[in-house]
């Protein structure tokens, strides 16, 4: 039986037909033919095509809950085990746990299991079998995901949730100086609007790998400033955000990145938002439209901020929160 077939006899059950109205009924037509070994009988949890999907909560909480049944799992665990016992990642190997992981992903939150793969990426296409601490590392971001379980969930109904919307920007004229900044708009009644200007230590710069080409990493930390800048207000909410950057827009969409540091900060960005159970549609705008241009340049001298009643503020990054793994983060992000 197909998964939408799944979910509409399944709904169909929940509220029952109109008053003589059996055109309401569920239609045989509707449920594909497949072999016997494979149907299932209908039920509010299954499986399908490796997800296993939960339908108790449509009605009441208005989602549908997937995540990749015990069996992927039993077997990414068995493969990381058999690497730590041999002390070795031989390319085939390699391949068979990047391919589960890909798929793994389909049932993960947001993009959440998509970054920190790379190492594991890379021996595909290598020679060597050395288990290095890049591999390991691998290892515990995907037995972090596993232990942690962010569930994949999709809406049934509109959310009904509070709204915001954000444009951030950054600028890099001068290696290793760069500015940036952000303008949030709290759509509550009464709407609130903060401007926040962004500082940015020379010690940031030293986190990321050689080179004055920074300002795709610039782009993304100020994602990731806004978030730790006002993580209750965001928490639970959805809304859009804009960026004009192309190269960290698609790096946030995508989850992943074959530039290690800018892989590793949209990595924390989607662990924070599945901490904080924020969703944001990643929007790009032109330069020149963009409202958050003057604050990223002038910082608490932009002119259309003040004009435009934001109230200012200051934005800041904990530098000890690069290093820490997946797990810490998730605990940290929870916790504020």
């Amino acid at each position: 039986m197909s998964l939408l077939p799944s979910i509409s006899m399944m709904l169909a059950s929940l509220i029952g037909p109109a008053a003589g109205d059996q055109d309401s009924l569920p239609s045989s037509s509707l449920i594909t033919s497949s072999a016997d070994e494979k149907m299932q009988k209908m039920a509010p949890q299954g499986t399908f095509l490796g997800l296993d999907h939960d339908l108790s909560g449509c009605l009441t909480e208005g989602v549908v809950v997937f995540w990749a049944r015990e069996r992927i799992q039993a077997k990414l665990a068995d493969l990381i085990q058999f690497c730590r016992n041999t002390q070795s990642l031989p390319p085939g190997i390699a391949s068979k746990i990047y391919g589960i992981a890909n798929f793994f992903e389909q049932g993960v939150w947001g993009r959440v299991g998509a970054g920190g793969l790379a190492a594991i990426k890379e021996r595909q296409y290598s020679r060597g079998t050395t288990l290095t601490d890049s591999i390991r590392s691998c290892f515990e971001v995907l037995e972090a995901i596993m232990s942690v379980r962010p569930q994949r969930t999709v809406d049934v109904f509109p959310a009904s949730c509070q709204r915001f919307c954000v444009a951030s920007d950054a600028a890099l004229e001068i290696p290793q100086q760069g500015s940036g900044g952000f303008l949030i708009v709290w759509l509550d009644v009464p709407e609130r609007r903060e401007a926040f200007v962004a500082n940015i230590p020379s010690a940031l710069y030293s986190l990321w790998l050689p080179g004055d080409r920074k300002i795709a990493q610039l782009e993304l930390m100020m994602v990731l400033y806004g978030l730790l800048s006002r993580p209750a207000d965001f928490r639970n909410r959805r809304g859009i955000w804009f960026i004009d950057n192309v190269a960290a827009l698609m790096c946030l969409i995508r989850g992943r990145s074959d530039n290690p540091d800018l892989e590793r900060i949209a990595n924390m960005i989607h662990i924070a938002l599945f901490s904080l159970r924020c969703w944001c549609f990643w929007e790009w705008i032109p330069s020149k439209s963009s409202w958050s241009d003057s604050i990223s340049r002038l910082g608490i001298h932009d002119p259309w901020s003040l004009n435009n009643c934001f109230d200012l503020f200051e934005a800041h990054f904990p530098l000890f929160l690069w290093s820490l793994p997946l797990r810490a983060l998730i605990l940290f992000f929870e916790y504020l």
